[in-house]
């Protein structure tokens, strides 16, 4: 990715003003079919020009109504073919102000977006690897991939994406979780992703139209990347609800009274035998399993040492006994990590 200093031009065309002209492209690519005139502004000519230069621009079908471009009114008019003795068929509209006014072939001429030419120059922009391939018709699109840090990852293109303006959900990403994202909105998040937030880097921040190349700002690209890294690991994080945080706590507690039960038996048989060596080859022979008496030994330690347990009665003391000096020491662990 090359930095190349953006050129002081700066187009208008009639709601801002762009510092380069795909501004004048990305606010039309989200459309469906995103068909329109050429601009009458000079500023917004000229950006519309750069673009049709590019290749990015292309003739669409012709429209059969247009706004009166002789008057201030804004109004539509549906137009009408004339045939003239010396220039053939001309066209035309009626306007109330003006009566009828002449068309030129540029005002007729309607105007799509390329979008097979516009991928293939970010994928140049940004110098990747690999063939293109359109995923999504007209929605989804590959263009290679690149080394971010110690690894190469997928770039995507993506359009079509704010319901809020084709009426469609966002497309769906989750084969594509680690793909670097670019997209034609500035805000890229404002957008419900659900569960699948990709990570979003938004074109109009790092792409510029010089010439016929689109030149990529490797540096604030670099940015963008890493802050979108960071929403969709954030996003990834655990979000405990008070539910499930109680089931977490009872899984654990029944954890801590299963290691009770398996103390209780080793005490238990400590006791029916009298020694810890016997205690151990009885549970080893019963259980399959090679019980030691280290293991008895520390089970006793657990549940007071040996005067404790020569204090219990029977079996369910010993339970008993033992369970609670457990739960007092799991509680003050659980207590100390608190604080």
């Amino acid at each position: 990715m090359n930095t190349v200093k953006s050129p002081n031009v700066v187009f208008d065309y009639g709601d801002g003003f762009v510092n380069n002209a795909l501004e004048f492209l990305w606010r039309h690519i989200e459309y469906s079919e995103s068909v329109f005139p050429q601009p009458c502004g000079s500023s917004a000519r000229a950006a519309f020009m750069q673009l049709k230069t590019a290749g990015i621009l292309q003739p669409a079908e012709p429209t059969d109504s247009i706004v009166c471009p002789d008057c201030e009114y804004d109004h539509v008019e549906t137009i009408v073919t004339l045939d003239h003795p010396v220039h053939g068929c001309r066209h035309a509209i009626p306007c109330p102000v003006h009566g009828r006014v002449l068309l030129s072939v540029d005002e007729t001429t309607q105007w799509t977006v390329s979008l097979r030419r516009l991928v293939e120059l970010l994928a140049a922009g940004l110098a990747l690897s690999g063939r293109i391939q359109e995923i999504e018709p007209l929605r989804v699109w590959r263009l290679g991939t690149t080394q971010w840090q110690s690894s190469r990852r997928a770039v995507l293109f993506v359009r079509g994406f704010d319901s809020g303006w084709l009426g469609i959900a966002p497309p769906n990403l989750t084969r594509h979780r680690e793909a670097i994202v670019l997209v034609p909105h500035r805000n890229p998040y404002g957008v419900d992703w659900g569960e699948q937030m990709p990570r979003l880097v938004p074109l109009p921040f790092i792409a510029t139209l010089i010439d016929d190349k689109i030149d990529m700002d490797a540096e604030t690209m670099v940015a963008l990347i890493s802050e979108a890294d960071r929403r969709v690991d954030e996003a990834a994080e655990p979000n405990f609800s008070l539910r499930d945080l109680t089931m977490l706590i009872n899984r654990q507690i029944k954890t801590i009274q299963k290691n009770e039960l398996v103390d209780a038996a080793l005490i238990q048989a400590y006791v029916q035998e009298g020694s810890l060596r016997k205690a151990a080859e009885y549970l080893s022979q019963e259980s399959g399993q090679e019980i030691t008496k280290d293991k008895v030994q520390r089970a006793m330690k657990r549940a007071g040492g040996q005067a404790a347990v020569a204090r219990c009665d029977d079996t369910d003391s010993i339970v008993r006994n033992v369970a609670s000096k457990r739960q007092g020491r799991a509680g003050g662990r659980l207590h100390d990590s608190k604080r």
